[in-house]
């Protein structure tokens, strides 16, 4: 199963299908460490950028305690593969950070094609 980051889309999704709170949607398109992505309705994709301090405690010893969190623009270019519940996955395609097209993807759809990191 691995690690993935979570997205949030203040758009329109093409099926019309709209995420609850308690079921967010998640990619593994990304850096994989659990960050939270955020294509904002300009069609702008933000990533969730945070400041950390070491504190004692937690299962370590040692736990990273988010001091200060901020949007930050990515100025991505390329293809975010990210899915809900089954059957919602999806592609969105941005070119400097700005959405350029957002379709819906079928589970026989090559993904690696966009994303060969993927699997």
């Amino acid at each position: 199963m691995g690690m993935f980051d979570y997205v949030i889309v203040d758009k329109p999704l093409p099926d019309g299908w709209e995420p609850g709170p308690d079921a967010p949607m998640q990619t593994k398109s990304w850096e994989n460490i659990l960050t939270t992505l955020y294509i904002h309705e300009s069609g702008r994709l933000w990533v969730r950028d945070c400041d950390y301090e070491s504190r004692p405690g937690g299962f370590l010893g040692i736990y990273l305690h988010e001091t200060e969190c901020r949007w930050k623009d990515t100025n991505f270019d390329g293809c975010l593969i990210f899915y809900g519940e089954s059957p919602h996955y999806y592609r969105a395609d941005f070119k400097e950070g700005s959405l350029v097209s957002l379709r819906m993807i079928s589970d026989d759809e090559p993904w690696d094609e966009c994303c060969p990191d993927y699997f």
